[in-house]
């Protein structure tokens, strides 16, 4: 504005002033200027909430990767895997017998009870060098009156279950611990059939 028409109108000149200092508005662009200016504000207030946004998304990954983290897991496993590897191995007291034909057994006597309250016991058959029940499950399923036929279906699964073998009405292992496990489930077996 010339200094003429500025002495003339000072009350134009102030808002001139006034509105020509306002930022982001020029008189020669003052809409493309404060649309660009709006832009700004939007793309930085975007940009604001887009890292908000990010921050909680790496806030929530961090805390599933602690939930999840494999190498926690695995050495929280290791202490517990080496507690069970220093467990002791179960040395029951054993005895030698001698069968029927003279054949010598090592006879192993545990604490575990069988259906009718006496302590389980298994042999070492040194001939086929296998831990066996000596047919001692079978017998106790004939005298709980069930017949053959479902006798050996049901020693069949045990032994199938337990990973052990049944030949000639005996559970076979190698391993005396599967054996074991393998008789009391037919004992506990027996003794949930006693109470139907």
């Amino acid at each position: 504005m010339s200094t003429r028409r500025a002495r003339k109108h000072k009350g134009l000149v102030e808002s001139e002033k006034m509105l020509h200092h306002l930022p982001g508005e020029h008189y020669c662009q003052p809409s493309k200027i404060r649309c660009v200016n709006l832009e700004r504000a939007e793309a930085a207030e975007s940009a604001y909430e887009w890292h908000k946004r990010e921050k909680q998304n790496s806030e929530l990954a961090q805390e599933l990767n602690e939930l999840f983290d494999t190498s926690n897991i695995a050495s929280q496993m290791e202490g517990k895997i080496s507690k069970i590897a220093t467990l002791p191995k179960m040395n029951f007291p054993k005895a030698t017998i001698t069968g029927m034909n003279g054949k010598q057994f090592t006879e192993y006597l545990t604490p575990f009870k069988d259906d009718v309250g006496d302590d389980v016991t298994f042999v070492y058959d040194t001939d086929i060098k296998a831990y066996t029940d000596d047919a001692y499950c079978m017998y106790e399923l004939t005298n709980a009156g069930i017949d053959d036929d479902y006798q050996r279906r049901i020693m069949q699964k045990v032994a199938d279950e337990y990973g052990c073998e049944f030949s000639n009405d005996e559970l076979l292992s190698n391993d005396s611990i599967v054996l074991l496990q393998a008789i009391l489930a037919v004992y506990a077996w027996l003794k949930l059939k006693e109470m139907d």
